[in-house]
């Protein structure tokens, strides 16, 4: 069951534009026990000037574990049954600029705050030597990851149909743990976004 809910409010000829949101989503764990989850987002949408655009944004989003994760037991896979949504926290800067009618310059930053994040992790203690596996992957809820990062682009118009296009974003990430038997060492591994590149031109 979901429920979304938005209002938006525009002042001043337009170039005040507010946007405020809530979702509220059920999901079923077994069929005697359930959760609720709220999700919120607000908006600021600034037109200072007919060349300068400022959008602000805040918005919290969950992810309900799978239920392979929770409740799957077998030779590759610990579950857990304990697994709680991972939350996350985004915070968004961006800047539009169009100093001449042919060219406009956006600017985008943001943070991401994501907590309770679930990882499998490879444990040897389960190792099943009689089927040949020497670890199995559990589900485990014991990490905060913070992810920063900005894009820079320019799009000029040079005709109409030729278009000069620049694009560079910076991203990365800083790991931090919740429980003390994390080490430097293990979080090393989630120094760099996975799956993604660092920087991009």
């Amino acid at each position: 069951m979901s429920v979304f809910l938005q209002d938006e409010q525009r002042f001043w000829n337009d170039r005040i534009i507010l946007t405020a949101g809530i979702r509220y989503d059920g999901y079923r764990i077994t069929d005697t026990d359930s959760d609720h989850v709220p999700s919120w987002r607000l908006a600021f949408l600034g037109k200072w000037t007919d060349w300068m655009t400022m959008r602000m944004s805040y918005g919290r989003a969950f992810k309900a574990p799978s239920l392979y994760q929770q409740y799957v037991f077998n030779f590759d896979n610990i579950n857990n049954p304990a697994l709680n949504p991972e939350t996350l926290h985004n915070i968004e800067l961006a800047f539009l600029f169009t100093p001449v009618y042919n060219l406009k310059i956006r600017f985008d930053s943001f943070v991401t705050l994501m907590t309770d994040l679930i990882i499998m992790r490879y444990d040897a203690n389960y190792a099943a030597p009689f089927i040949g596996k020497q670890g199995r992957y559990v589900a485990e809820q014991d990490m905060n990851v913070n992810i920063y990062g900005f894009e820079l682009s320019v799009d000029s118009a040079l005709t109409e149909n030729w278009h000069l296009y620049g694009h560079f974003n910076l991203l990365f990430s800083d790991p931090s743990s919740i429980h003390s038997r994390k080490t430097k060492k293990d979080l090393d591994k989630y120094e760099n976004v996975p799956d993604d590149a660092h920087y991009r031109l």
